[in-house]
């Protein structure tokens, strides 16, 4: 008897599926049989979860199995380095096996294989779907919300809200929070764009609200998981589990959604919801949006409202992004940690003005001129704020200027039409660590 014909006798009787004299013929098991499917979802964080047998709603745990010997573990081993392991799970009275493979590359264990195995005649696609969406559910469950948002590219992680030192003094942001929560509260789905050139702030606002509301789950969506529709679906799946949420996408206009195509297509029907099963408030930034094909963003339902984040209109405004940067940063360049910032009324106002009039971007007044006071200045304790200010406001000047002169080419390259995109989607290989640090 093959190797293989001897292997899915053993699943078979884990999964108390009956076995017939055929099975024990020298050839292959009866074709599709037994099924098995590579998890979309699951990735170390989760899976080191499920090996800590949590307690868990609407499946249970059953235990370990040695895969290599179809034996019950009492223990998993401490060391996961080349683990292969069944876990053994039930659903709706149904009996399936995860499969987890670990592999050690350069000091560290990788997760080399996880999927699913089960009956074919009655564990499809939707099942396993199902099951990984309420393994998620019970999963995010376990961590503190008020200190964690969740990122999904790919796989789901969690990791520590940030907090914001810079003033967003340029948006009012107590209209935008009152409304999250009430769209949330109401079960209710909105949408909102935040449009300007790259360092007007927008990210800085997204980091504002991980700061405030510390009560709602956010999930940020990466601009990867919009190049196929299988991907797109699956964004909206995990959506669908873990609402009401505030959901958001940066920099959407690297989404490839400029042609209306198959994908776009899926992800206007997705936001549509037609069966009224999402309860989000979606907030994307678009720094150019001549590459976001306008039925995404014209329709009130998907997008209700359009803001443009400006720059510093002021010199007050200008002023106020200066002096958060400069006591943000002088805590990494100590020799400045007891200058403080000179009052507005000390400041060169028309040097504040000059950078209002050519449009600085909160980016550029921070990173391109604060920090240049910074690096350049010699002696802290002996210098002229105003005078340094003027310098590294001329040095940026130059610095735009080059840019004029040497034009870069900005043209994306194309990619494959959407159907080879999906095949070469498909033959991705994640690899995701799995940490030694959980037990």
């Amino acid at each position: 008897m093959s190797e293989y014909a001897k292997r899915q006798i053993e699943i078979k009787k884990l999964l108390n599926i009956k076995i017939d004299d055929d099975d024990y013929d020298d050839g292959i098991v009866k074709e599709a049989e037994i099924n098995d499917r590579n998890t979309s979802y699951i990735n170390d964080d989760i899976l080191n979860w499920l090996l800590r047998l949590p307690k868990t709603d609407g499946f249970k745990i059953l235990g370990f199995i040695d895969a290599n010997n179809f034996e019950k573990m009492t223990n998993l081993p401490e060391n996961k380095e080349n683990m292969h392991i069944f876990i053994m799970m039930e659903y709706k009275t149904r009996k399936l096996l995860l499969q987890v493979k670990t592999k050690l590359y350069m000091g560290m264990v990788y997760l080399d294989d996880v999927r699913f195995v089960g009956k074919y005649d009655d564990v499809r696609e939707p099942v396993i779907t199902a099951l990984e969406m309420l393994i998620i559910r019970n999963f995010i469950q376990t961590f503190d919300i008020k200190k964690n948002v969740l990122e999904f590219n790919g796989h789901l992680v969690a990791r520590e809200r940030t907090k914001v030192d810079e003033k967003i003094n340029q948006y009012d942001i107590k209209p935008l929070v009152k409304n999250i929560r009430k769209v949330l509260k109401n079960g209710r789905k909105r949408g909102r764009v935040f449009i300007g050139r790259q360092g007007t702030g927008k990210s800085s606002i997204i980091r504002k609200l991980e700061e405030i509301l510390t009560d709602i789950i956010i999930i940020k969506l990466s601009p990867d998981e919009f190049f196929t529709s299988s991907s797109i679906k699956r964004c909206f799946e995990i959506i669908k589990t873990i609402q009401p949420a505030l959901v958001i996408i940066e920099d959407m206009d690297s989404c490839r959604f400029k042609d209306k195509n198959e994908r776009v297509g899926t992800f206007i029907n997705e936001i549509d919801d037609s069966n009224n099963d999402l309860n989000i408030f979606l907030l994307v930034t678009i720094n150019d949006p001549d590459l976001v094909h306008k039925t995404i963003i014209d329709r009130p339902g998907r997008f209700d409202e359009v803001e443009e984040i400006k720059p510093p209109q002021t010199v007050k405004e200008a002023y106020e992004v200066m002096k958060s940067k400069y006591d943000k940063l002088r805590r990494a360049y100590t020799e400045f940690e007891k200058i403080d910032f000179p009052k507005q009324k000390d400041i060169d106002e028309k040097i504040i003005k000059q950078c209002v009039d050519q449009n600085f971007t909160q980016a550029e007044l921070t990173s391109g001129i604060i920090e240049n006071v910074f690096i350049n200045v010699d002696d802290a304790n002996n210098f002229d704020f105003n005078t340094e200010i003027a310098n590294a406001v001329e040095l940026f000047q130059k610095s735009k200027t080059s840019l004029k002169t040497y034009k870069f080419n900005i043209d994306d390259e194309e990619l494959p039409e959407n159907n080879c995109c999906e095949e070469a989607a498909d033959n991705i290989e994640d690899k995701p660590v799995l940490k030694k640090t959980v037990h």
